[in-house]
């Protein structure tokens, strides 16, 4: 083989770092808020949190929600518990640089109608896995946002208690209209939206490979849990 090296030099402007926010509020958890600096695409240097900055959210009446940075957890808390259906302004200010708002609605949570869970056996047991149907309906005529997970716990039949297992590493989405997720070693996650199943009652089928399940026979059973999130942009 021939090949050739040629440097180039790239000429950018001045980096102006700008502040990014990162704030999850969801019903019946805990609010938090990561701040920080950008960084340039042509570098690579270390995220630099910010931790002095005033950091609030206020809810549709007036009511404000101060958000006080955590030097345990590394992230701005608060005591905001968000209610479905509200609209809460989340505004950020850091010294020397302009305020940052945004605006969100918590929306209603979904209902799951039926959750099943079928073995389906391939030619051999490294081709067997666990397919994991979650039904639901969606609301006709409004844009919805879901976020859906697969969890898995084991447990001992000595033990009352679950022991999360931390990772499905061999799973697969294969759906008509979702789309093909097929993934090693990544979380078992999947965000969409309601465009294509607008009003529908619709099933998501998660199928977890036979070679992920074997490395939690060492638990006495194990417990599948699909869970199923409306989210807000």
């Amino acid at each position: 083989f021939i090949s050739c090296l040629d440097n180039v030099e790239i000429k950018t402007d001045e980096f102006n770092p700008n502040i990014v926010v990162n704030t999850i509020i969801c019903p019946g958890d805990t609010s938090v808020g990561y701040l920080s600096y950008s960084r340039p695409s042509t570098a690579n240097p270390q995220i630099v949190d910010i931790k002095e900055a005033y950091f609030n959210i206020f809810d549709s009446i007036g009511n404000s929600f101060p958000f006080r940075y955590s030097d345990k957890n590394y992230c701005f808390k608060s005591n905001l518990m968000p209610l479905n259906g509200q609209t809460y302004q989340l505004k950020v200010l850091v010294e020397g640089f302009d305020t940052v708002s945004s605006e969100t609605t918590i929306p209603y949570p979904v209902k799951i109608n039926n959750i099943q869970l079928k073995t389906i056996y391939g030619e051999s047991n490294l081709e067997d896995f666990l397919q994991v149907s979650t039904s639901f309906k969606d609301s006709f005529g409004s844009k919805n946002y879901y976020f859906f997970k697969v969890e898995m716990r084991g447990i001992h039949a000595n033990s009352e208690y679950y022991q999360d297992v931390s990772f499905i590493y061999n799973w697969k989405i294969d759906d008509p209209i979702l789309g093909i997720a097929d993934k090693f070693y990544s979380p078992r996650i999947l965000v969409f939206d309601d465009d294509l199943i607008d009003g529908l009652d619709y099933t998501i089928h998660f199928d977890i490979y036979a070679s992920s399940l074997s490395l939690v026979e060492s638990y006495d059973s194990l417990v599948v849990i699909p869970k199923l999130y409306s989210v807000s942009p």
